[in-house]
């Protein structure tokens, strides 16, 4: 990578390209601030709800445990023999063929990576499916 010179000029010219507004100095004993732009908020934490139409719910700490629990109580393999797709993945495999999914018992299922993906794909579900489900985020 070269010597502290050419890294200086490295890490300048890639801020510039990338419109960084960055700060690159050369020396010792430095002492780091936060710059205040670079805080960020953490949003709350989000459930996800899901009711059935004989009224039990589930609305698990987790979004990934009611998701898989939902999963579990429709049953994997009725999902499978309807050949649903989210976001052009299956929902349910035979075997693992992309990231982001999860083993249940025989099958692999597509599991998305945010509460708001987990609603979208469950309503698409219950939408294909008709089950019936009330699925919210609280």
């Amino acid at each position: 990578m070269g010597n502290t010179s050419d890294k200086y000029y490295q890490l300048r010219a890639i801020a510039k390209q990338l419109g960084i507004n960055m700060k690159v100095e050369i020396g010792d004993d430095f002492i780091t601030e936060k710059s205040p732009t670079s805080q960020t908020k953490k949003s709350p934490i989000r459930k996800l709800k899901v009711t059935f139409p004989d009224d039990s719910f589930l609305n698990g700490e987790n979004p990934i445990d009611t998701f898989m629990e939902t999963v579990r109580r429709i049953g994997p393999e009725v999902i499978k023999r309807k050949e649903i797709e989210y976001q052009g993945k299956p929902v349910i495999t035979f075997s693992k063929v992309h990231n982001g999914q999860v083993q249940e018992g025989n099958y692999w299922v597509t599991v998305p990576g945010t509460t708001k993906e987990k609603y979208k794909m469950l309503r698409l579900l219950s939408s294909k499916m008709k089950l019936g489900l009330d699925v919210s985020i609280t």
